[in-house]
């Protein structure tokens, strides 16, 4: 049995690009390779801008789209054969936590009840789902009266904890979270990604954590790994990844983050990406960042980059990772600036 709660091993998603008659003209490489691996208990953050995979990844690895190649392993099961019946065990195990909660909950279902129905599916008695759906509105910090209303007569915020809890009732072993917070006000946003962390400390649940926003990231993830057009460029431990980007795609979205220290944002040697994001139903050839990259040579355009490891728990997908730009100076050859 693996070590491991989640590995996903070389994971492809393409969407057919259908032309006259229905024939399949192109296809559209949405996840492109992926591997990953996250243990019982631990957060793994996942990066990058819109259109690089990050919600396509998550979507794989619940089987809501079909993988075109790879595996999906929770555990001991091979999620990638899953089929019919046997989808509904493996929800019991693996949930996702959607961007709105309204993408979840039924507006013309109350609380209480949209809560009841996935205990239902979980198989807890009748007479007992009263008592679960108090003791998981209280876990995720709701009093027992919202049971009572209809998810439009909640604050963002707190239709997001009856997201939460609804996930929460069919005792998963792993969260999928994407763009969780993103949605919500900056105050509110702090208390749920609070409660993610709680509910981990007391459950020991495992996330898979998608956003753009790496201030989110870093306040919640032990590793963190970077997608660039259904790739992985780069990915380490935090803060690892953050004091030490060896890639240049790392390091710009990095360095476009405000620092609270003015000083230290006079300080950095900004890469200012150029361009826009490649189709995925046309990449480029070689390195998929090469056409935005500032370090982009002839090697770049002909060889994609293997994703190596550069320093211990450290993966990056560049030539030239150590000659990059960071923090008001050249990193040396050790990745350090």
């Amino acid at each position: 049995m693996s070590d491991f709660a989640l590995e996903v091993q070389d994971l492809k998603v393409h969407f057919a690009i259908r032309g006259g008659f229905g024939r399949q003209v192109g296809a559209v490489r949405a996840v492109d390779g992926v591997s990953l691996q996250l243990r019982a208990g631990e957060t793994l953050g996942v990066a990058g801008e819109s259109g690089c995979g990050k919600s396509t990844l998550a979507r794989a690895i619940l089987q809501i789209v079909p993988p075109t190649a790879g595996r999906i392993v929770l555990g001991d099961l091979d999620v990638t054969r899953v089929r019919g019946l046997e989808l509904g065990r493996l929800r019991k195990r693996l949930q996702m936590i959607f961007q709105d909660a309204n993408d979840s909950l039924n507006p013309r279902v109350k609380v209480g009840a949209a809560i009841e129905e996935a205990l239902m599916l979980a198989g807890v008695p009748t007479a007992e789902r009263p008592h679960r759906v108090q003791e998981l509105l209280r876990t995720v910090g709701l009093p027992y009266a919202f049971a009572r209303r209809y998810p439009h007569e909640l604050s963002g915020g707190q239709r997001q904890r009856v997201g939460i809890a609804r996930a929460l009732a069919v005792g998963p072993e792993l969260l999928v979270c994407d763009e969780p917070v993103s949605a919500l006000d900056v105050s509110v946003r702090a208390q749920i990604i609070n409660l993610f962390q709680d509910l981990q400390e007391q459950l020991g649940l495992g996330y898979v954590f998608i956003s753009h926003d790496l201030a989110v990231l870093r306040q919640i993830s032990h590793r963190i790994l970077v997608m660039y057009l259904g790739h992985v460029v780069e990915e380490a431990g935090n803060p690892q990844i953050y004091d030490h980007p060896l890639h240049p795609y790392t390091q710009a979205l990095i360095g476009s983050v405000p620092h609270a220290d003015p000083r230290v944002n006079r300080a950095r040697a900004r890469i200012r990406l150029q361009g826009e994001v490649p189709s995925p139903s046309h990449p480029p050839g070689g390195c998929p960042f090469h056409p935005r990259c500032p370090l982009a040579r002839d090697v770049c355009r002909s060889e994609p980059p293997p994703l190596r490891e550069a320093a211990p728990g450290h993966r990056v997908a560049c030539h030239f990772a150590r000659e990059g730009i960071w923090m008001g100076g050249e990193l040396d050859g050790h990745g350090t600036a």
